[in-house]
């Protein structure tokens, strides 16, 4: 008798703790909205506690991220810049889900006017974002961006050489200095 209620107790344990599990299991969509958020407030323990800590994030053959500190040097030189992003769409499918975001900041609206949107296969593995894989930009027009961009370029390292070497590495000492670079432009322009 003893050993059937330890039995009877230790299932309804297990039973209880199951339950316990799956609620704090959040749905794929919901990760993705809670990351996105979190670089529309600013907030890189929000997107930390979405991703794993070996996340790998990719344009093409760019590598943009492979672990949390490379994604918070991202996320402070993005920050800068004042970033809204918005979900378009999400939508699953066989390895992960496809996301249509839009992305508008200072840096994107001086290069190109409008937001860019772009499409993204996620990966999420143990309720975790494990990978991203950038796959296509459905609004962005590289030829006005690649102008715009190479014009202040050339601007700044005549007019402003302090400032030159904005386009190297994406920090967010850089990054202060291609926002200081956009102002500076604007202004004469």
């Amino acid at each position: 008798m003893m050993k059937l209620k330890l039995v009877l107790i230790i299932l309804v344990c297990l039973t209880i703790a199951s339950c316990t599990s799956r609620t704090n299991q959040i749905s794929g969509e919901q990760l993705i909205s809670n990351y996105f958020n979190g670089f529309n407030n600013a907030n890189f323990n929000q997107i930390s506690a979405c991703v794993s800590d070996s996340i790998l994030i990719t344009e093409g053959d760019f590598i943009i991220a492979k672990s949390k500190k490379e994604l918070y040097t991202n996320f402070q030189w993005d920050s800068v810049f004042l970033p809204k992003y918005q979900l378009i769409e999400i939508k699953t499918v066989k390895d992960g889900f496809e996301t249509t975001v839009s992305k508008i900041d200072r840096r994107i609206k001086f290069l190109q006017d409008t937001s860019i949107i772009y499409k993204i296969i996620i990966h999420i593995i143990d309720n975790q974002i494990a990978k991203m894989q950038i796959t296509d930009y459905l609004q962005f027009d590289f030829e006005k961006w690649q102008s715009r961009r190479d014009s202040l370029k050339v601007w700044t390292d005549s007019n402003h050489p302090e400032l030159s070497g904005f386009l190297d590495v994406q920090t967010k000492e850089k990054g202060l200095k291609y926002l200081k670079a956009i102002n500076l432009y604007e202004q004469i322009h």
